[in-house]
């Protein structure tokens, strides 16, 4: 998270904190006993330096511990990020997978066909594949879209169309492993990274051949010419980059869990929307002071443990991620229950002093 690099000086430790451009947290959480196996960011440009930084690719998808030599970080794309990255190459220049363009033509016509009154998609509407600015942030549009209902839509609908439709039931399966929220799912392959491995291991092999294999194209408006964007011979768009590099950390992850006999790995604690959550609620401590100092992170962060009505902070007015399920967290209610009982001790020491007599 980016904080104020100005210098900052934090009374209740008496100390200058900065200057600091971003809140570091790697290291702290070693030296607090806990252990750090993977590390998440979406494509950006600063992000990207720091894996060239680190020499993290699809190839190697890890650095070591600077903690630990000995073990691994994984390194992972933002899942819900490299799905929007792919809907809007969808949207605006459509994929040529094997022979076959894949473009929104294919929903313009579904959403032709299913006009009725008792529609196979009710949510699928024009806004999903004319979506601009900021909406395009979206997760929610783009699950809708890249669906089980709209992969069946085509189907029936356009049983020329099939290679689409496997397509957008290869989105909605692996985005299903691959965010992976409860393990009680009533999705199976939702259930946690293991739950149906075979299936899973399966569908993920899928998604690798078809992200190496996938080739962009592109529609001349004169000449309503399809013409394929050129690549060199291993040489991806970032959301393929990321799209292998994650399948790459998975992997690795789960060898390295094997021997803790781990029973699953709920997938989206690998993505970022935990944290971004985490710093949304930081900012919105401070309402429109969204860039604190460093002492005024502590002290926020301090708030957000020991506070009494965290529920009540709102969320940055930025956030385009949904708010956690585990609301478990430490406050001054738990902490009231753990308190020792006053006067069941003065009993106790009444009935001491009887004995004794």
């Amino acid at each position: 998270m980016n904080c104020d690099c100005r210098i900052s000086y934090d009374e209740g430790e008496d100390r200058i904190l900065g200057p600091h451009s971003n809140v570091q947290v790697v290291m702290v959480r070693e030296n607090s006993g806990y252990q750090v196996v993977a590390t998440v960011s979406d494509l950006g440009g600063k992000n990207c330096s720091v894996w060239n930084d680190l020499k993290v690719s699809y190839d190697k998808s890890f650095f070591q511990n600077p903690f630990d030599s000995i073990r691994k970080v994984w390194v992972f794309a933002d899942v819900p990020y490299l799905y929007k990255l792919i809907r809007n190459h969808f949207l605006d220049k459509g994929f040529i997978v094997g022979v076959k363009k894949i473009s929104k033509e294919v929903i313009e016509k579904i959403l032709m066909l299913d006009s009725n009154e008792a529609k196979i998609c009710p949510r699928l509407s024009l806004h999903h594949i004319s979506v601009k600015g900021r909406e395009r942030q979206r997760v929610y549009l783009e699950t809708q879209l890249f669906s089980n209902q709209t992969a069946k839509a085509i189907r029936y609908l356009l049983p020329d169309e099939m290679d689409t439709a496997d397509f957008f039931q290869l989105m909605n399966d692996s985005f299903d492993i691959l965010n992976a929220r409860n393990f009680k799912d009533d999705r199976l392959l939702a259930r946690g990274y293991r739950y149906d491995l075979k299936n899973q291991k399966i569908i993920i092999d899928k998604l690798k051949s078809c992200i190496e294999n996938l080739v962009i194209s592109k529609t001349f408006k004169k000449t309503k010419k399809v013409t394929l964007v050129k690549r060199k011979e291993k040489i991806f768009f970032p959301f393929q980059k990321g799209f292998l590099m994650t399948i790459a950390s998975l992997y690795g992850l789960y060898e390295d869990l094997m021997p803790l006999d781990v029973k699953f790995i709920l997938t989206s604690r690998l993505n970022q929307d935990c944290l971004e959550n985490f710093f949304s609620k930081i900012r919105g401590v401070g309402h429109f002071y969204d860039h604190p100092l460093p002492s005024e992170v502590r002290h926020r962060i301090r708030l957000l443990l020991l506070g009494k009505n965290v529920d009540d902070i709102p969320f940055s007015s930025a956030t385009n991620t949904l708010p956690c399920e585990d609301k478990s967290l430490l406050t001054t209610e738990l902490l009231e229950h753990m308190s020792p009982d006053l006067n069941e001790c003065g009993n106790q020491s009444e009935i001491r002093r009887n004995n004794h007599k």
